[in-house]
């Protein structure tokens, strides 16, 4: 699984929305509740984001685990936990972001799609921004194959 780095959450936004919007793809971020949230609050910035579902709460109400952050073809965002009924869910999408302490499981029963892992680093090198765009353009190129 490619390692994508990321100074913030912002950086992370951006490719999301853009991989959704400029392919028609649907794209799914897997983290915990507090990276979750900051997505959220990034992705509402955008005129053309709709909220679908939303199945999101903190552990303060009993479940600490991880949610799926979708965002499909129409630039729907929804957002549900990704273990209910004691397993963790099967999500149809064509990429997948994970959280590096997400549970493995939420990678292997979802591999059908593509899969990267997300970091955000403290310190960051100013030649990645750089390559964020090239970035996109790689993985909306595998998604088109």
């Amino acid at each position: 699984m490619k390692i994508l780095d990321f100074e913030e959450i912002a950086e992370f936004g951006n490719l999301f929305y853009e991989i959704a919007s400029k392919e028609g793809s649907v794209v799914t971020a897997v983290l915990f509740y507090d990276t979750a949230q900051e997505l959220l609050k990034w992705l509402m910035q955008y005129e053309d984001v709709t909220i679908g579902h939303i199945d999101f709460c903190n552990g303060d109400y009993g479940y600490t685990k991880e949610f799926y952050i979708t965002l499909d073809t129409d630039l729907v965002l929804d957002i549900e936990p990704a273990y209910r009924d004691s397993k963790y869910q099967v999500i149809d999408t064509d990429a997948m972001f994970f959280d590096g302490d997400a549970n493995s499981r939420i990678a292997t029963i979802n591999e059908d799609c593509l899969q990267f892992e997300l970091e955000f680093e403290e310190e960051y090198e100013d030649e990645n921004y750089a390559a964020l765009e090239s970035l996109i353009d790689y993985i909306t190129s595998i998604m088109e194959d």
